[in-house]
């Protein structure tokens, strides 16, 4: 069991409570209890929430630690992601989780036979993203001084 408390603002340019860090922060955790408190400060309105929880996901399912290069390729993946779930209308790990997108950065796949290779990549997502991953894969370090691995 672990402890936090947040602190959220009003904004008065949106008129809501900016919630987003508490989101973020929530988004893999299990609440045990919760308490909030609503308080004023220098005539700001605010919301201070105690939250008791638990981590659901374990460490050991974390992305492990990437160059350089393969966190600017990962960052860069999650921002590919990111755009065709906007365009398909589905949620980002319906594309691709973390952890595929890691080891595509970590293991930058040349064929689509190395991207079936990887955990999550089947041949419905290989022939549906294949070409566009690999192209971006390949345009990366075509911009890069250091090598592609040999995978």
């Amino acid at each position: 069991m672990r402890i936090k408390i947040l602190t959220i603002p009003f904004n008065n340019d949106t008129g809501i409570f900016e919630d987003k860090d508490m989101q973020d922060f929530l988004s893999n955790k299990k609440v045990l209890m919760q308490q909030s408190h609503f308080f004023t400060a220098g005539g700001k309105p605010y919301w201070t929430v105690f939250v008791e929880y638990d981590d659901i996901f374990k460490k050991e399912n974390a992305i492990p630690p990437l160059s350089e290069p393969e966190r600017a390729l990962f960052d860069q993946l999650q921002a590919w992601r990111k755009e065709t779930a906007e365009k398909e209308g589905v949620p980002v790990f319906i594309i691709a989780n973390n952890t595929e997108l890691s080891t595509l950065a970590q293991k930058a796949p040349r064929t689509m036979e190395g991207l079936k290779q990887i955990k999550g990549f089947g041949n419905k997502k290989t022939q549906k993203y294949g070409k566009e991953l690999l192209d971006m894969i390949t345009a990366f370090y075509e911009r890069q001084t250091i090598n592609q691995p040999k995978n």
